[in-house]
């Protein structure tokens, strides 16, 4: 996902100390408005008050994961919330982990195991009077097989009368056409709560605005009212397009793109074309020069699990479940050189995905790449001989680097590409 960061010129320009649209740290760099106010309660309201589904819908880059980041921030303390981000391989053991705040706890990865642990954890905090939360983000990236494993890990939960796993579930609307394709996996209409998240008016976006540049040590925003309009109508008042559309007009010294609504959608004019997928055959002998083996192809991962439990709760049983099927589009990046890295801020990272001798090997690797951010072609001399690294990608920290690798093509992620302050860079 394309980062509003804005370049160092800018920011010495203005007079920020910080960037103005980082992600939140604490619970007090997080937007209010009355609307928002008014979902978070009602949602608070309603988890505290039934085991209903909380089915929240946004827009892409609506807010959700502040939605999320909010809840966590001001859930009463009887709601015990454990918090998801899915991805666009999700596994019904990612959740289990998820619902023990331990991805490997004990050594253990399989499924099966997991989710005894997890029934176990849940069992104990519904003991202690606690009303156990499963908030998942994202939650649109969940294929169908995934949801239906987890609403039957729910009902295995409540049929031990000792109380009810709660789910919220926040994505975008693909999750409800998925919702339709459960069939009798899907909790009844009554058992389900919808809410919309709505987008910001004129009056929000400059209070948003206002917000998100005090906090980065200005006391106003810096746009006009002309450009004020634009960002209102471009952004369709969600603040993830918001925050896009500003950097990119700061950025630019006035003008701005037009962000479309989907990430699969956004193309940036000259910077991306739609290509060919990546052919593994020509990744052979690329990635290093002492290494010609081919990667393996692309597989699909596979979960088979099911969940129903028997009379002791300590014990829940697996059975077969359907494959999980999950498919990723992209854009074809533009290949910059180590001078376009000289705008970022020296902390920033990139992800380094090989290296060699030879920059020619690295280009025509960087051609077969379908990729969603800039691909850079960086040198550096190393025994007196110029080294390319091909890197990928600017992002905000350390995290967001590694989050990033977890969705490059499984070729790219048998290279062990790795996260790389761009300081280290400036300096070879």
């Amino acid at each position: 996902m394309r980062q509003p960061i804005l370049k160092n010129n800018v920011m010495l320009r203005l007079g920020l100390t910080t960037q103005p649209f980082k992600q939140a740290e604490e619970c007090e760099e997080l937007f209010h408005n009355t609307s928002s106010d008014m979902l978070i309660n009602s949602i608070k309201q309603q988890l505290a008050a039934n085991d209903k589904i909380q089915l929240v819908i946004g827009e892409y880059r609506s807010g959700k994961s502040c939605l999320c980041r909010r809840l966590l921030c001001e859930a009463p303390p009887e709601l015990s919330i454990c918090y998801y981000k899915a991805h666009k391989r999700p596994r019904i053991d990612d959740l289990f982990s998820a619902l023990l705040s331990d991805t490997r706890l004990n050594g253990s990865s399989d499924a099966q195991s997991l989710a005894v642990q997890a029934a176990k954890r849940v069992f104990r905090q519904l003991r202690d009077n606690q009303q156990p939360v499963l908030l998942i983000d994202d939650a649109h990236l969940l294929t169908t097989p995934v949801l239906r494993m987890l609403f039957r890990f729910q009902d295995a939960i409540s049929k031990q009368n000792r109380g009810k796993l709660k789910i919220a579930l926040v994505g975008e609307r693909q999750l409800q056409e998925k919702w339709h394709t459960l069939d009798n996996a899907a909790p009844a209409d009554e058992a389900v709560y919808t809410s919309l998240i709505r987008p910001l008016n004129r009056q929000e976006i400059t209070s948003y605005l206002d917000f998100r540049f005090a906090l980065a040590g200005i006391k106003k925003n810096p746009f006009s009212d002309k450009q004020l309009q634009m960002i209102q109508k471009e952004s369709a008042g969600a603040p993830g397009k918001i925050e896009l559309l500003a950097s990119d007009i700061l950025n630019n010294g006035g003008t701005g793109f037009k962000v479309l609504s989907s990430p699969r959608l956004l193309m940036i004019a000259g910077a991306a074309i739609i290509i060919a997928a990546v052919a593994t055959s020509y990744m052979a002998g690329w990635l290093t020069d002492s290494t010609a083996e081919k990667l393996p192809q692309t597989t699909e991962k596979k979960v088979n699990v099911d969940i129903s439990v028997p009379d002791q709760p300590e014990q829940i049983a697996p059975a077969q479940s359907p494959i999980i099927e999950t498919t990723t589009k992209t854009t074809t990046p533009t290949v910059k050189n180590s001078d376009w890295l000289n705008q970022w801020p020296d902390d920033y990272y990139v992800i380094q995905l090989v290296g060699s001798w030879q920059s020619e090997k690295l280009l025509q690797l960087a051609e077969t790449l379908t990729l969603e951010n800039e691909l850079i072609l960086h040198t550096s001399l190393r025994n007196d001989k110029t080294w390319y690294a091909l890197l990928y990608g600017v992002f905000p920290d350390r995290d967001a680097a590694r989050d990033a690798i977890q969705n490059l093509p499984t070729e790219l992620r048998k290279s062990q590409p790795w996260p790389r302050p761009i300081s280290t860079l400036m300096r070879n």
